[in-house]
């Protein structure tokens, strides 16, 4: 992940994450961090979409990426043609 998340913000999990209870694309919501552990490894605290009343799940800033990711600038405009985006970091 390239940036950092703030609470509110809406993320999905990434192919590779340590809770076998989700998989790539499942889709949450950003509720605390960012928080740095001792070994220098900085997670957030989230509230996934399909298991919103069991509370708040760890992940760390690797297994998550925002959900309109900043990876691809340009997206397919309504008419068809491409629009470029400047996404900020």
């Amino acid at each position: 992940m390239n940036r950092e998340l703030k609470a509110g913000d809406r993320v999905r999990v990434v192919a590779r994450n340590r809770l076998s209870e989700f998989y790539a694309g499942e889709k949450g919501t950003v509720r605390g961090g960012p928080y740095t552990s001792a070994s220098g490894a900085v997670y957030y605290l989230l509230t996934m979409d399909r298991d919103a009343r069991r509370g708040t799940f760890l992940f760390t800033a690797r297994e998550v990426e925002p959900e309109q990711s900043c990876d691809s600038p340009e997206k397919p405009a309504r008419n068809g043609s491409t629009e470029s985006k400047t996404w900020a970091n």
